[in-house]
């Protein structure tokens, strides 16, 4: 049974062991932006001052002092655990593996950051410290065995790889996500949470013998061709394992509101009927990190006509960047839905807003949705150019009551920084309903080298040679 004792807390097996922790104040100088170490994609506990755990095993065993020392130049992580007896004496240090950056990140407030409790059922109480926090919702944990002998908390062996199993592949003290005991079997769970609001998952069981963490049990929940699909791996005495498939949960319609929640809404003739519901969505789950680690959300659209859902921009469940469907839906943090008639044919076009943000830069790229009456069937007809960004920009232009889109690029050149002058080009585009397609109506480039605000005023001393342009082959 686990005994949580404050909060920002740690996570003790009372049967097992008493302890006492507590956050540190920071008595340094809080370092300025952009120097302030890792930026937390969740509202992470302050740690600048370290933490402090007395551990008592049992009521005759030793009596510990874990103190987490802070990183030293004011970074809002532990560098590493130093465990001391009770009169102070060093007697070792938990450090991260080192496969990768040698620290302990700080965690949510629901988190603990360190966890006693017996994880080989030998009657010793062992140690999780957490690692750090990942998307969409898993907390890392390295564990270290109490070793009655030495008196010492030692790193299990490198974990036993089953060809069926898909979690702790990595080696060395292997990182243990969102870990629970399960006092039955004598075993710990490891699930990683990935995506689809919880239905996308990977749950490994594992025993812990002569300090190897060895599966002996996987259930893993899938999206494929289209269903949420259920395989369970069961190993035999041979070392093999017995798969077992069968169907997953169903989906809700017009969505499922475990995956997403409504952003934004709006009705209108969008072609296909005389009116449409539309519905532009957001996961619920955070799938991706800007250049910064800001939390972003995958994007999607529906539009329903009645009862049925005539258009979805993707079918497929939310989840994490990384995953092969962000090739296919790399857009995130939808935004300003648009009911418009940009083609001229009398019904709306479904319009908004999705991109990518890194660290010196983002776009923010247009989608229109059409409904083409010759394939009974909506497209996005957008062209990649129609995006705001460092460099580029994009509008709507009425002449004589036609759309316009108007487009200005910044032609980044290997000699040039980022937001230093560049050359321009400009480019004006109408729908051509023969093409069923927008085309280009009008090309320019800047004579000279612009800045980011000279550039906005080249173009715009453009625009009668555009509203010409559009008149001669636009209707």
């Amino acid at each position: 049974m686990l005994a949580a004792l404050i909060a920002p807390r740690a996570s003790i097996g009372d049967e097992l062991a008493d302890a006492s922790c507590r956050i540190l104040p920071f008595a340094g100088v809080k370092p300025g932006p952009g120097e302030d170490g890792p930026y937390y994609w969740y509202d992470a506990i302050e740690v600048r001052g370290g933490a402090e755990c007395v551990v008592a095993i049992g009521a005759d065993g030793p009596r510990f002092v874990f103190h987490f020392v802070p990183e030293a130049d004011g970074w809002n992580q532990f560098e590493r655990v130093d465990v001391t007896a009770n009169d102070g004496r060093l007697l070792q240090r938990l450090s991260a593996r080192p496969q990768r950056p040698s620290w302990f990140e700080a965690p949510p407030a629901s988190v603990p950051y360190l966890r006693i409790e017996d994880i080989n059922f030998d009657g010793h109480p062992d140690v999780g410290v957490f690692v750090r926090f990942t998307i969409p919702g898993n907390a890392l944990y390295e564990y270290w065995l109490f070793d009655p002998a030495t008196q010492m908390f030692v790193a299990p062996r490198a974990p036993y790889v089953a060809a069926w199993a898909h979690s702790l592949a990595e080696m060395g003290n292997p990182e243990i996500s969102n870990p629970r005991l399960d006092v039955t079997e004598e075993s710990i769970i490891a699930t990683s949470h990935e995506g689809g609001g919880g239905r996308l998952y990977t749950e490994t069981a594992y025993r812990i013998r002569d300090r190897q963490l060895q599966p002996f049990r996987e259930e893993r929940q899938q999206w494929i061709d289209g269903h949420y699909v259920r395989t369970i791996h069961e190993a035999s005495e041979t070392g093999t394992a017995v798969e077992t498939r069968s169907p997953g949960p169903d989906r809700r319609a017009p969505y499922d509101d475990l995956e997403w929640h409504v952003l934004a809404s709006a009705s209108g003739n969008v072609g296909h009927g005389s009116r449409s519901q539309v519905l532009l969505l957001a996961s619920r789950e955070v799938t991706d990190l800007s250049g910064f680690d800001q939390p972003r959300h995958d994007a999607n659209l529906v539009i329903i006509d009645g009862k049925n859902v005539v258009y979805r921009l993707r079918d497929d469940p939310p989840r994490p960047a990384g995953d092969v469907h962000h090739d296919v839906h790399p857009c995130t943090e939808p935004s300003d839905l648009e009911l418009r008639d940009v083609t001229g044919d009398g019904a709306a076009e479904v319009m908004f807003r999705c991109g990518t943000l890194g660290v010196s830069d983002g776009n923010r790229s247009l989608h229109i949705v059409h409904y083409d009456r010759d394939s009974h069937a909506f497209r996005d007809v957008a062209h990649e150019e129609f995006m705001n960004s460092g460099l580029s920009s994009f509008e709507w232009r009425s002449v004589d009551g036609i759309s316009i889109a108007i487009t200005g690029h910044g032609e980044w050149q290997e000699d040039e920084g980022h937001y230093g002058p560049h050359f321009y080009e400009y480019a004006a585009y109408c729908w051509n309903a023969a093409q069923r397609d927008f085309v280009r109506v009008y090309s320019a480039r800047s004579e000279t080298r612009l800045d980011e605000d000279a550039w906005h005023g080249d173009l715009a001393k453009r625009m009668p040679a555009v509203d010409v342009a559009a008149r001669e082959n636009c209707r």
